[in-house]
């Protein structure tokens, strides 16, 4: 007996979309019976549902990263200086 797959959530978004597109090409041949095909726009919609899930996490980390570089970007110096080795001293020439 083959190995069983993997169950939806443990695919990443690259076997989600093999599997969708190798899907699509098996529907698109119209050598399915119907029944089979129903079955398959069903996995297809699953695998669909997964790929939408590993993006929206994948644009959850990458808000979080930028937020993060953003909050360390914005923090100022320690001293209160703007910029280092800048002083802010006039003089009256």
């Amino acid at each position: 007996m083959p190995p069983k797959p993997p169950p939806d959530h443990a695919l990443t978004f690259d076997q989600a979309m093999t599997q969708a597109e190798d899907l699509l090409a098996r529907m698109e041949s119209g050598d399915m019976e119907l029944e089979d095909a129903l079955k398959a726009y069903e996995r297809g919609m699953a695998l669909l549902a997964r790929c939408k899930v590993v993006l929206a996490t994948a644009q959850q980390r990458v808000e979080e990263i930028s937020a993060a570089a953003d909050l360390t970007a914005a923090k100022p110096e320690p001293d209160g200086a703007d910029a280092p080795g800048v002083s802010e001293s006039t003089s009256d020439h």
